[in-house]
């Protein structure tokens, strides 16, 4: 019986608030899948709407590694960590009719012997808000 991979994030802000321009730097790292199942990771930092109308989302920052792309034994299941100044706006948003939501998301693609591959995700939100006067 094979288990779901396991992915981690952490953000160094341990309260998850941010501001706009503000450094995220995030380590992620995959767990109990085996170094040759792993055949890609992508990790993004993005936005997306929840409520009534179109749901709309964008990313803000992209990073594709997969086994082919990827020089010597490179073993995807590492820790890794990117960095990325946040932008002004969207801000984050809770209302009634529409939310605006901000995350690291973590999607990896594992192929179990001859089975087709399988996606897995795992997503961090966190909160960007404006600047508080003081």
């Amino acid at each position: 019986m094979k288990f779901d991979p396991l992915i981690s994030i952490k953000l160094n802000h341990a309260s998850r608030e941010y501001q706009p321009g503000d450094l995220l730097e995030c380590e992620y790292q995959v767990d109990a899948v085996e170094r040759e199942e792993l055949r890609s990771i992508e990790v993004a930092t993005m936005w997306y709407t929840t409520g009534k109308g179109d749901e709309e989302e964008a990313i803000h920052y992209y990073e594709r590694q997969t086994v082919r792309n990827t020089y010597g034994e490179t073993d995807l299941r590492e820790l890794s960590h990117f960095a990325t100044e946040l932008p002004l706006s969207p801000l984050s948003y809770a209302g009634i009719n529409l939310s605006i939501i901000w995350c690291v998301k973590v999607q990896i693609v594992v192929q179990y012997g001859e089975q087709p591959p399988k996606e897995f995700k795992y997503s961090q939100p966190f909160q960007l808000h404006a600047y508080q006067t003081s």
